[in-house]
């Protein structure tokens, strides 16, 4: 009211609030107004699946429509920071908010059942988030690299937490673990900030490294140097000495002791058994170990690296044992394998340069790839019950002198003996067919083989560098040599190439220096480059005559002179053939000629003119690079000829 006599406005303090109420919820509501929130035409929706969003809005609230998202339909979506899932969304696919970096709240459908793998990986803002009790499982790195993530609230459904669910989630100090859970894998909350957690009884399965790297772990190791939750040892990286593990403890989790250098010793309890993945890996110190008779398998790399180990004693129940659990045990010299086992698992052995001889059981099927490498066997008897040997499963075995290969082997595989210095002897047997690449290369001190008939092809660098060998029977059956065959065979004096060969590979006997005797049957139709370089027998046919011709074609060029006018016998030219030749000047090919090899006269630097016929269809693609600046091929009008000249930019003319 207006006071008459001094003009004073006076206002009914009631009436004043109410108003200041009114307009703020005014102002709030027009702000709210201006908030954006995306489209309907922001998505891209078939049949109720939301494939991908491109709007630009911070704020999205999808249509009630969606049954499911997409693998990454929000994929690195830097505008978002608020979302709503409506309930009718049941799942949600793989990285479906990868990389949302400024994502700070989300609120999820009650009718999903899991968290996808990488679905909120590296969205940096995420604060906190409730997951519903829908949920059972959260899968690998579905949170890892939330870094700012505080609190999350666990479903009381939750079965499993999946691989680095919630890797680097730093700024998560404490977490409760809900009765339902009963796994977590490998490195799930690995690298966080955890200091507080909460783990029920009923959890029955505990990963590797789980807790590794987080405050909670740290302040266990200093109560007790073996962690040990719900019976399951979880880790002994902070041992040191001879330990006995508890009675009570059933499992010892994955990389429980990896790379724990206090280490000595160490007694496993009756309830184990197995040995897991990398459980004493890396402990160079550890020299006795005690196995249980209940133990049943060892598991990958469970003692990979144990320096110290000279000798283990298996229990005779084990029926497996991992790809490399005992790769790098240098010092390791005496195992006996339980008679249980089926396989000889990849790398499992592999660097245990002091174990000099094994007994493989007859139960045993297969040995795997890199199984015996680098170790210091000096003999080995393979049983008949070994159908297969992996590649590389007894290279570098530097003491290895002799090996019998059973009739149960029908194939040779990729190196399987490579680079066994002192081998003498090789026995194979008629049944193998196939024989790999470098299988025998490098062998220095074998000197004789006999290859059964049954193969038909020398594989590539076969025998190469093996500078004793002097015998060698070839099968009757062989059709092809590939390249590398015989490259280096210095002490190699004779060979007889056996009438079945059709094809000899490139630099198959290369730098056989003493290689000067060599019967070529009329059979080979094609020649590799430099199949015979740095031979003696290659010497002598180019003392013979510059232009080496084998069966028609034209194998070796290099010491010809000048203009040189090909035979009417030639039907083509090696790979190589005159390559790097600088006194060849010029070049006449006959109508016989029809194909030109690779490289056949690459970086022939004084060659200016070269007559190519129309009989010729193939030209390798380097066959005429980096000749002199000058060069003119000669040929028809629209031959191959010209359409080479044409396509390398060399200068063409028209000659009948």
């Amino acid at each position: 009211m207006v006071n008459p006599k001094n003009n004073i406005i006076r206002y009914n303090s009631k009436n004043l609030i109410k108003k200041l109420i009114f307009i703020s919820i005014l102002i709030l509501s027009l702000f709210k107004s201006k908030e954006s929130y995306a489209a309907e035409n922001d998505f891209d929706i078939i049949d109720g699946k939301l494939i991908s969003y491109h709007g630009n809005e911070s704020n999205v609230i999808l249509p009630d429509t969606i049954t499911s998202i997409g693998e990454n339909a929000f994929r690195g979506c830097k505008s978002l920071t608020n979302i709503t899932i409506p309930d009718s969304v049941k799942s949600i696919g793989s990285g479906a908010f990868y990389n949302c970096i400024n994502l700070v709240e989300i609120n999820l459908s009650k009718s999903i059942t899991e968290i996808s793998a990488s679905t909120f990986c590296n969205c940096k803002n995420l604060n906190r988030i409730v997951l519903p009790d829908s949920i059972t499982v959260i899968n690998e790195v579905a949170f890892a690299k939330c870094t700012r993530l505080e609190h999350i609230t666990l479903p009381k459904s939750l079965v499993n937490i999946g691989r680095k669910a919630f890797y680097e989630c730093n700024s998560l100090k404490c977490i409760s673990i809900p009765d339902s859970c009963k796994t977590i894998d490998y490195a799930a909350f690995y690298k966080t900030g955890l200091i507080t957690i909460n783990i029920p009884k009923s959890l029955t399965d505990i990963d590797g490294d789980v807790f590794v790297q987080t405050p909670w772990l740290d302040t266990q190791r200093k109560n007790n140097s073996l962690v040990i939750i719900n019976n399951i040892l979880i880790d002994g990286r902070n041992c040191k000495g001879n330990i006995s593990i508890p009675n009570t403890v059933i499992k010892i989790s994955d990389k429980a002791f990896f790379n724990c250098k206090g280490i000595t010793g160490v007694k496993i309890p009756s309830k184990i058994d197995k040995i897991s993945i990398s459980a004493f890996q890396g402990c160079i110190n550890l020299k006795n170990v005690t196995l249980p008779d209940t133990l049943v398998s060892i598991e990958g790399n469970a003692f990979s690296t144990c320096q110290s180990l000279t000798s283990l004693t298996l229990p005779k129940k084990i029926s497996s044992i991992g790809d490399g659990a005992f790769s790098g045990c240098v010092n390791l010299q005496r195992i006996v394998l339980p008679d249980k086992i089926t396989a000889i698992s990849d790398n499992l052995f592999n660097g245990c340069t002091t174990l000099s001889s094994i007994k493989i059981p007859n139960s045993v099927t297969a040995i795997g790839q890199y199984a015996f490498y680098g170790t210091g066997i000096n003999s080995i008897t393979i049983p008949d019950s070994i159908i297969y040997i992996g590649e590389y499963a007894f290279s570098e075995c530097s003491n290895l002198k002799s090996i019998d290969i059973p009739d149960s082997i029908t194939s040779i595989s990729d190196y399987l003996l490579s680079n066994d210095k002192k081998l003498t002897q090789i026995v194979l047997p008629n049944t193998v067919s196939s024989i790999g690449r470098f299988a025998f290369s490098e062998c220095n001190n074998l000197e004789s083989i006999s290859i059964p008939n049954s193969v038909t092809i020398i594989n590539e660098g076969l025998f190469m560098n093996n500078t004793k060998l002097t015998k060698i029977k070839l099968p009757n059956k062989l059709t092809k040599i590939e390249k590398w065959a015989f490259a280096g065979c210095s002490s190699m004096a004779k060979i007889s190439i056996p009438e079945s060969v059709t094809s000899i590979g490139a630099y198959a006997f290369e730098n056989c220096i003493g290689l000067a005797d060599i019967v070529i049957p009329k059979s080979v139709s094609s020649f590799g480059a430099g199949s015979f370089w740095k031979t003696p027998w290659l010497k002598t046919e180019q003392g013979k005559n510059a232009l080496v011709i084998i069966n028609h074609i034209i194998i070796d060029g290099t010491k010809c002179k000048g203009k040189v006018t090909i035979p009417e016998t030639v039907t083509s030219i090696a790979d190589n053939a005159f390559c790097r030749n600088g006194n060849l000047t010029g070049v006449i090919l006959q109508n016989s000629v029809i194909k030109i090899g690779e490289n056949a006269f690459l970086s022939c630097s004084n060659l200016k003119s070269i007559k190519i016929p129309s009989s010729v269809t193939t030209i390798g693609s380097n066959s005429l690079l980096h000749c002199n600046k000058e060069l003119v091929i000669l040929g028809s009008s629209g031959s191959y000829a010209e359409k080479y000249a044409n396509i390398n930019h060399i200068n063409f003319q028209v000659s009948e």
